[in-house]
């Protein structure tokens, strides 16, 4: 097999780059000492850089700026620790619901476009999500559904049922100097 000069060529060119491309491995591994080096050195993370540098976008604050009410937290507490000191009819009202909605489990008992009730086992404690930014509302929602089940207000509270804010409703609530409290209305 006789080649022509192009070919040859050829041949000979993926040679030299077949030996500068060893003999590049070599002294990278010589020089470096033989140490292993991080791959965030050979490929550093990209940095964002703002097209026109000259105007500026301000950061967007995600950190929301809500108070909880410190006294509305004590009492929860107080709740949590008491939740064993229900009367019996609330306990069995509670039961019931877990065991007839939930089979027993954790889970969303109730869900509006408001507010949705869950049930937590582990923690053997209601949780009322709320949806919308008029809190009152979403808050009597939710003791609406505990009422209409058979409790008491005192019942709801010895629940005990606690509430939060979703992601949403925080970012749209976070300049309004808001003190949110964490119980039921009337607790």
């Amino acid at each position: 097999m006789k080649l022509n000069k192009i070919e040859l060529t050829l041949v000979i060119f993926l040679i030299l780059v077949g030996v500068i491309f060893a003999l590049t491995i070599m002294f990278s591994i010589i020089f470096s000492g033989g140490k292993k080096i991080p791959l965030q050195t050979l490929f550093p993370s990209p940095t964002i850089v703002p097209l026109n540098s000259i105007e500026s976008v301000p950061a967007q604050n995600t950190s929301p700026h809500i108070s909880y009410d410190p006294n509305g937290n004590k009492k929860l507490q107080e709740y949590i620790q008491d939740k064993n000191n229900v009367p019996a009819k609330n306990k069995q009202l509670k039961i019931n619901i877990i065991n007839s909605l939930l089979s027993g489990k954790s889970g969303i008992l109730y869900q509006s476009y408001t507010v949705e009730i869950d049930y937590v086992k582990s923690a053997d404690a209601f949780q009322g999500m709320i949806k919308t930014t008029n809190i009152d509302l979403a808050k009597k929602e939710a003791v609406a559904w505990f009422i209409d089940h058979g409790f008491d207000q005192n019942g709801v509270c010895k629940l005990p049922l606690m509430f939060y804010l979703n992601d949403d409703v925080l970012i749209q609530l976070q300049d309004k100097n808001l003190i949110f409290n964490t119980l039921p209305p009337g607790c």
